[in-house]
C-alpha cells in the first residue's frame, strides 16, 4: 500500500505491499516461504536457519526471520532509493525485524 499524503516529500509503504511485489517477480518454487502467512513458516526451518540466532525456541520465529530477511533486501533498496530522492519514508509491517530496524537507524539516521 502507498499512500499520497499532502507533502510529496513523505512517502509510506506498507511490508505487505514490498512482499506482493517480490510475489509477481519471484517463483512460489523459488522461495515459497513467501507464499504463506508469517505465522506458518515453520515448516520452511531447517538447521542451517538457527544461525539467525539462540534465545528463539520456536521454529515459527525462526521461519518468520526467515521470510522477514527476504522481504528486508528488497525493503532496503526501496529505503535507499527514497533517501536518494530526497524524500522521507514512513514503513510499517511486521516483516521489519528488530535486527533490520537498528541496521537501518544505524545506516540512515531517523
Amino acid at each position: 500500500m502507498q499512500l499520497k499524503l499532502k507533502n510529496d516529500d513523505i512517502k509510506l509503504i506498507s511490508t505487505d505491499a514490498v512482499l506482493s511485489v517480490i510475489t509477481n517477480y519471484l517463483m512460489e518454487k523459488d522461495e515459497p516461504i513467501l507464499y504463506v502467512p508469517s505465522f506458518e513458516c515453520a515448516e520452511f526451518v531447517d538447521e542451517n536457519d538457527k544461525r539467525f540466532g539462540q534465545i528463539w525456541e520456536s521454529d515459527n520465529l525462526y521461519g518468520y526471520l526467515k521470510q522477514a530477511s527476504i522481504i528486508e533486501k528488497y525493503l532496503e533498496l526501496h529505503i535507499m532509493n527514497t533517501i536518494d530522492q530526497g524524500k522521507t519514508l514512513i514503513v510499517e509491517g511486521v516483516h521489519m525485524a528488530p535486527t533490520f530496524i537498528f541496521k537501518m537507524l544505524t545506516h540512515y539516521g531517523t
